[in-house]
């Protein structure tokens, strides 16, 4: 105990030690000065602003100084009354800023009227760089009322920042933050919107201190000049410029919903969240490692007006995703499409270059649980009435579409569906007799997976070494060395299980092959091995005998599902037994130079389709 008491009284007074020394380090005129050279930014030391004052006054008020700023203005056209400030000297150049004090009732003549009832303040200021590298910055139900009171009303129950930046090894992180709850937005549009909570939060760790208010702060500065988009320019390539492990971008938002007040039950949107998520890794100045946009939302209800159509989804993402994107080139590149020469030649494969080189790009979606409704509007005796077309259902989805490999040049196309647990109400407007056709063809499951690979990008690149165009937007000088691009190419496509099966069959199908761009008029422009498996074979035939009898003897319908009928006969005769009542084929293609297909063992020979196109075009001159 008394060591414990000696200790105390030892950190006392080195308390009651270094506080006046701090204090003396910093005199009135010094902390006068340093909030002088804050409010001239967009983000002050006080948050609010940029400010104009016509003095400030600075006091000694208990461990540090109270600064007022009086008869304040924000950027010298609406005036605010006093504003004062706490803060408290930690050096020479860093200030702790609490208490601040601001009315809580500001008029801005002819663009509204902004109240709330309390705000508070706690920062880490730094008067060398005019920066905060902490801050909590909250403000008590905030309402804005535009106009003059009566144009409607935002209001936000709670709005706050806070930025955070810490040191962590030899990298430094830094965040900022804002987030908000009880927002609404009523009587200001067509719409009203509220949101139950909405919050952004900005992170980014570097090898260099990342200074994240600073920038924003900047950004804010160069948007309110009049040369502002160059300034951002300028910015953005010294942001650019360094050199960062990891950047990131959340968005998120809880309770979302957009009602038209003119038609609240037939035109609204809702969401239990709302989520985006944006990352990089591995930043440099002309390439980065990694890049990802994610959307995410959950309970999402949504119905437009005409025509009608409500959706609803239980939960849902959307991916986009990249590796290995040398930024700087695929920019470059970018901008001389977007803004082509005239008169002056472009060579290609720069271009190609810049375009190509990545090394991945996927879009993926996934969701579960999705059930849309679909209306139409009829018309009866001079009124219109809206009735229930049919409703459609997915238990689960999935979908990718996928490039990848071209940086070492091994360009390969990936893409993949997959709906499971599907299903079709019809409404009271769908006939009776269609609703066999429709169970006999809408799918239940539907997936399906190819992936082309054996894009040989570098001989694109040297197919175009010499090109040039002299006005990309009538790039005629590339229908040639495209098409031998493409006679060329040669890809292997592989499949994995891909399915399709209704209430009536199944049928489903894996393979792997070459296709031959140059023998697509052969029919058959392939070589390879697929397997095909099909269920339900007994029904499809006699749901195709029950449709011949409801069409036209001898009509083009009745042609076709005959011939249907006739494939589907010699296909299950050609058939191995797959169990459970199953028909199985192994089709192979060896040579595609050759007109043949192997069917489970069997050769089937099919004519030339080329050696009947001079007599189809002579039988078309001949006729009158």
């Amino acid at each position: 105990m008394a060591f414990a008491s000696v200790r105390a009284f030892v950190l006392s007074a080195c308390f009651f030690v270094v506080l006046p020394v701090a204090l003396a380090a910093q005199s009135v005129d010094k902390v006068r000065s340093d909030v002088l050279s804050a409010l001239s930014t967009p983000l002050p030391i006080t948050i609010v602003g940029p400010l104009l004052t016509r003095d400030v006054t600075v006091t000694e008020e208990g461990d540090g100084f109270r600064a007022v700023l009086g008869d304040t203005s924000l950027m010298g056209l609406f005036p605010l009354g006093d504003v004062s400030l706490h803060l408290t000297p930690l050096d020479d150049e860093t200030y702790r800023v609490t208490e601040l004090r601001f009315p809580e009732r500001l008029d801005f003549p002819g663009m509204g009227v902004l109240e709330f009832a309390g705000m508070t303040l706690d920062g880490v200021w730094s008067s060398r760089s005019r920066s905060y590298s902490s801050l909590q910055w909250v403000t008590d139900d905030l309402r804005f009322r535009p106009g003059e009171g009566d144009r409607g009303q935002v209001s936000l129950g709670r709005l706050g920042f806070d930025v955070i930046k810490e040191p962590d090894g030899a990298d430094t992180e830094s965040r900022f933050e804002i987030a908000a709850n009880a927002v609404a937005v009523t009587g200001m549009g067509p719409q009203n919107v509220a949101l139950g909570e909405v919050r952004a939060l900005l992170t980014a760790n570097g090898e260099e201190p990342v200074d994240l208010y600073s920038v924003i702060r900047e950004v804010l500065m160069s948007a309110t000049m009049r040369n502002g988009g160059a300034q951002l320019q300028v910015l953005g390539q010294s942001l650019l410029g360094n050199r960062y492990g990891s950047v990131g971008l959340e968005l998120s938002g809880r309770d979302l919903s957009a009602v038209d007040v003119r038609r609240p039950d037939e035109s609204y949107f809702r969401a239990e969240s709302v989520e985006v998520r944006a990352a990089l890794s591995d930043v440099a100045p002309r390439n980065w490692g990694g890049a990802e946009v994610a959307l995410r939302f959950a309970g999402l209800d949504q119905r437009e007006a005409i025509p009608d159509v409500v959706m609803k989804v239980e939960e849902a993402m959307i991916r986009l995703s990249g590796g290995n994107l040398p930024v700087a080139d695929m920019m470059a590149a970018a901008m001389t499409l977007a803004n082509p020469p005239r008169g002056r030649p472009v060579a290609v494969s720069p271009l190609l270059d810049g375009l190509v080189g990545f090394g991945k790009l996927e879009i993926a979606t996934e969701g579960r649980s999705v059930w849309v409704e679909t209306y139409e509007q009829r018309f009866r005796d001079g009124q219109s009435t809206t009735e229930k077309a049919f409703e459609t259902a997915f238990d689960r989805w999935g979908m990718s579409f996928g490039l990848a490999g071209f940086d070492r040049n091994a360009g390969e196309v990936h893409f993949a569906t997959d709906l499971r647990g599907g299903r079709f109400v019809p409404g009271a407007t769908i006939p009776d007799e269609a609703l066999p056709h429709i169970a006999a063809w809408f799918p239940n499951v539907l997936q399906a997976q190819t992936r082309v690979s054996a894009l040989n990008d570098g001989f694109l690149k040297r197919l175009f070494t010499d090109v040039e165009i002299r006005d990309l937007r009538e790039p005629v000088e590339l229908v040639l060395p495209l098409m031998l691009y493409v006679a060329a190419t040669v890809p292997d496509v592989a499949t994995g299980e891909n399915t399709y099966e209704t209430d009536l069959f199944r049928i489903s199908q894996s393979g792997q092959y070459r296709f031959y761009p140059t023998e697509v008029l052969g029919l058959a422009p392939y070589e390879g091995d697929l397997r095909v498996r099909m269920s339900g074979m007994p029904g499809l035939l006699g749901y195709l005998d029950d449709t011949l009898t409801q069409v036209r003897p001898g009509s083009d319908e009745a042609t076709a599902i005959g011939m249907a009928k006739s494939a589907l006969i010699v296909l299950r005769n050609l058939a191995e037994d797959g169990g459970a009542g199953a028909h199985e084929w192994e089709v192979g293609r060896p040579d595609v130079t050759r007109r043949e297909i192997e069917v489970n063992g069997i050769t089937l020979r099919y004519p030339d389709f080329m050696q009947y196109m001079p007599m189809l075009f002579g039988m078309a001159a001949m006729r009158p």
